[in-house]
């Protein structure tokens, strides 16, 4: 499945940045002993069947479980495939629990151990549960990231969203996210905020120095699930959702940006969509292996 490959490179990059402080972990096998082991996810959330075929796909929780006399690890990945469950034979010993992750990251899942390590043997039930830790924010997120029939009625350049449930004007994105900057904004200079996953950049049309609320939007990022665009578009939807030219919510792409071989793991590449009428322009960035779309942003009146 998609969501090994995605905690397979998680994992890769976790190897690489303990390899500069501690040397590389011993890996071990999952049925190298006699000794049962499972380990699952307790109360599987009802949220994961809200959830679209793409995101199914690519969610998963990683278990590292570590040897604290060999020092081996073991990981478990726990995925719709198998049920959250996953069984395993270990040799007898004390096993600390050394990592829980999950993927995606816009899922905003924090996963948790009830226990600090799990003592394997021969005799008894060897089990370890683990838990969204944060179990209300990321039912929010699931909730939140239901698109309503409004926005699905919307044309993509009506430069309407729908962020908590509601349908707003994007435009006016500052009336409902909090930004900050602690300094005013120098003549015709761009900067770019941040908060909840959204970034925008404004821009000082004027030769005098302001405030950035008085400055013009001229762009909406984002990388979470908060902000739906028209006909539903959002982060975590495949390419096929969205630019597919018969399937696709938005049809063929205009234009493309990074790199011309999608999936290759090259480039991170990006569809484009213009509007003639406004010079609105939407682009659409997928990872790199083309899993899912990572990243929207919406700028206004830049393309002539």
């Amino acid at each position: 499945m998609r969501v090994k490959r995605n905690l397979g490179r998680a994992a890769t990059l976790v190897c690489v940045l303990a390899l500069s402080l501690v040397g590389c972990a011993k890996k071990g096998n999952l049925d190298e002993g006699e000794c049962a082991v499972v380990v699952s996810l307790e109360n599987i959330p009802q949220e994961f069947k809200m959830l679209g075929d793409n995101e199914k796909d690519l969610l998963g929780i990683e278990v590292t479980l570590q040897n604290i006399t060999t020092e081996r690890q073991y990981k478990f990945l726990l995925d719709e495939e198998n049920g959250f469950k996953q069984e395993a034979s270990l040799n007898p010993g004390v096993y600390k629990v050394y990592y829980c992750s999950s993927s995606p990251y816009f899922l905003l899942m924090d996963i948790a151990s009830r226990q600090d390590q799990l003592d394997v043997s021969k005799d008894g039930v060897n089990e370890l549960t683990v838990y969204i830790e944060n179990y209300e924010d990321f039912s929010d997120s699931v909730w939140n990231s239901q698109p309503v029939r409004e926005i699905m009625q919307q044309d993509k350049f009506s430069r309407m969203a729908q962020w908590q449930g509601q349908v707003i004007d994007l435009q006016d994105i500052t009336d409902y996210i909090e930004f900050e900057y602690d300094r005013e904004v120098r003549g015709y200079e761009q900067v770019t905020l941040h908060n909840s996953g959204v970034w925008i950049t404004v821009q000082n049309q004027t030769p005098e120095a302001a405030p950035w609320t008085d400055c013009e939007l001229i762009k909406v990022q984002t990388s979470g699930t908060g902000i739906i665009l028209p006909q539903g578009a959002r982060v975590g939807m495949s390419l096929k959702d969205i630019a597919h030219a018969q399937e696709g919510i938005y049809g063929t792409p205009d234009s493309m940006t990074g790199s011309l071989l999608i999936g290759t793991g090259m480039d991170r590449a990006g569809m484009v969509y213009y509007d003639q009428s406004s010079g609105d322009k939407i682009t659409l960035e997928c990872t790199p292996d083309a899993d899912y779309i990572c990243n929207i942003i919406y700028e206004f009146a830049v393309y002539e």
